[in-house]
């Protein structure tokens, strides 16, 4: 993080992430010719702010997309964004920020202590509490292991998502994803911060501060939530783009 706070350091590590993603994009684009899906792009804890930088754009100034690919959901984990955003005077309540993807999501453990939260950079108008992901049980289990099991024929397009983290029914819901630029392409998805829960003996643990940063990827809360996004979204393009409950 100290040599990203560098300008020239920044800048050539920007460049060469943009290389490889639209490499390695193009290589399995190559070898999976029948694959007509979209991009999505997931980051960690510095990761995240390298994309969230590569995908900002300004809506005023002339702005030539860093990839050769267009990204549908960029996901955060465990993400210091909103602190180096604090850090270098940028405010995401300007209109003209936008971010090059169609939905964003701020993913987080409440005890990670390099996590923090972006909805309250965007409107300070009401401040909500995060959006709590579902907990991993033997229901969503099954629902996991479906997903992840579709082919490419399409035989297991019957599976349906119930996505209560995903779409808000409520008007009065301050639309927190206006900052990407799909953002029209599901009204019903406002949020942006969502939670991992903790669980009810995690406080007495003092351990897990050091630890909660490096724990999504043992998280199968997370890892649901995210398959829960992307397939859900399959379902509104098989639906003519109407948003389901």
């Amino acid at each position: 993080m100290i040599f990203y706070a560098n300008i020239e350091f920044r800048k050539k590590i920007m460049e060469k992430v943009v290389e490889n993603l639209n490499k390695y994009v193009k290589i399995f684009k190559n070898r999976n010719d029948y694959y007509k899906g979209k991009i999505s792009l997931i980051g960690h804890s510095l990761g995240s702010l390298i994309l969230f930088d590569l995908l900002s754009i300004y809506t005023n100034e002339n702005n030539k997309s860093n990839f050769d690919f267009e990204v549908e959901n960029f996901f955060a984990i465990g993400s210091p964004i909103a602190f180096f955003l604090t850090t270098r005077g940028t405010s995401l309540a300007d209109s003209n920020l936008k971010l090059n993807c169609d939905f964003f999501y701020n993913i987080f453990h409440q005890l990670d202590p390099f996590a923090y939260r972006i909805e309250p950079m965007v409107s300070t108008e009401t401040i909500l509490e995060p959006v709590q992901l579902s907990k991993y049980n033997l229901e969503n289990q099954n629902l996991l292991w479906r997903i992840l099991n579709l082919t490419r024929s399409g035989e297991n397009h019957h599976i349906r998502v119930t996505n209560n983290e995903y779409i808000n029914e409520s008007d009065s819901v301050f639309d927190y994803q206006q900052i990407c630029t799909g953002s029209g392409k599901n009204l019903r998805l406002k949020r942006i911060d969502f939670a991992i829960e903790k669980s009810a003996f995690d406080h007495l643990d003092y351990l897990l501060f050091l630890t909660a940063h490096s724990s999504y990827w043992d998280s199968y809360d997370l890892v649901l939530f995210i398959l829960k996004q992307l397939y859900y979204q399959v379902e509104m393009e098989e639906n003519g783009g109407t948003t389901l409950k």
